[in-house]
């Protein structure tokens, strides 16, 4: 069985007596544009933005390559991770990064002079602005973190071939399609602008300020959750109709040209169910310490529900894909 979302796949196969692997593949959902003279030029999302996308989602320590090519160790869950604006990067490159790209040839740097959170019609977005350092043939984004021994490192997180003259106004936006939702956004913009930026919403629909400049931001991993909603997928959404939270492990794959990340829960129905809706929650602080369920992504299926029958395994996996 196969059912196609809007940059989601879901396959479902049976593994033994009772026993069921429903695959979900997510693509092309985490994407980004450069502006420049009214132009839009796709950018490249490289290894270390998915390497904080993984600790963002209780992935433990990894290791992001900072721009001197040194390996740093990272972990959202114990310690301050931001400490300082993001900068824009500007160097002389002719060719794109590899995936596992990590600075730009004789760069110069800007810090980023707005950096916002919004929710567009079928999409929400961090958008950062600034000018350029110096004239240039390539551009990035560059996230100033703390690694686990509290050094200050600089952090490459995409790039784009873009001939720009030093002086000229420039803006990246990076986009979250279906399944992410707003809160994503807005995690962006604190870690980008060191700043405790509002609007996020806890799955009771509650506002709250939260904690990325300062402190820790990941309370608790986020695990694949199922609901009961029947509603179309919003970038506004912020909850799960009666959520159930299923224990999750969680791991990734890497090479030169990719990563794949990989959750993974197991549920056994107590009775036949009809599933409409998936998502991930998780843990996160508010700036006083408090934590608050968050949602970050949410799969609306709609006229697809899951059939599940009672007293069988089903193993769930949820894999977002990154090339």
């Amino acid at each position: 069985m196969r059912i196609h979302l809007d940059n989601v796949e879901i396959l479902r196969r049976k593994i033994g007596i009772r026993k069921e692997l429903i695959d979900i593949n997510i693509r092309n959902s985490l994407m980004g544009l450069w502006s420049y003279q009214r132009w839009l030029y796709k950018n490249r999302l490289l290894k270390n933005y998915y390497e904080l996308i993984y600790t963002l989602l209780g992935g433990g320590t990894v290791t992001c390559v900072d721009t001197s090519g040194v390996n740093r160790s990272f972990n959202a869950k114990t310690y301050k991770m931001v400490y300082n604006l993001c900068q824009i990067h500007v160097g002389t490159d002719t060719e794109d990064l590899p995936f596992n790209g990590h600075t730009l040839t004789n760069y110069g740097a800007s810090l980023a002079s707005s950096v916002e959170a919004l929710a567009q019609e079928n999409y929400s977005e961090t958008v950062v602005g600034g000018t350029a350092p110096k004239n240039g043939s390539i551009v990035g984004i560059c996230g100033r973190l703390n690694d686990t021994g509290n050094d200050q490192r600089y952090i490459l997180l995409n790039d784009v071939l873009l001939s720009v003259a030093s002086g000229d106004p420039l803006s990246v936006h990076l986009k979250f399609y279906s399944p992410w939702v707003y809160n994503l956004a807005v995690i962006w913009r604190g870690w980008l602008e060191n700043s405790n930026p509002t609007g996020t919403k806890d799955i009771a629909g509650v506002d709250y300020q939260l904690r990325c400049s300062g402190g820790v931001t990941v309370a608790g991993s986020f695990n694949i959750a199922l609901g009961d909603g029947a509603g179309a997928w919003s970038p506004t959404d912020y909850t799960l109709t009666n959520a159930r939270t299923l224990t999750t492990s969680r791991t990734k794959w890497e090479s030169a040209s990719g990563m794949e990340i990989l959750l993974r829960a197991w549920y056994i129905p107590a009775e036949d169910e009809s599933i409409p809706e998936l998502g991930l929650i998780g843990k996160l602080y508010d700036v006083s310490g408090s934590q608050y369920d968050t949602l970050l992504a949410r799969i609306a299926l709609e006229t697809s529900p899951l059939s599940l029958t009672a007293n069988h395994l089903y193993v769930i996996r949820m894999k977002i894909l990154a090339t």
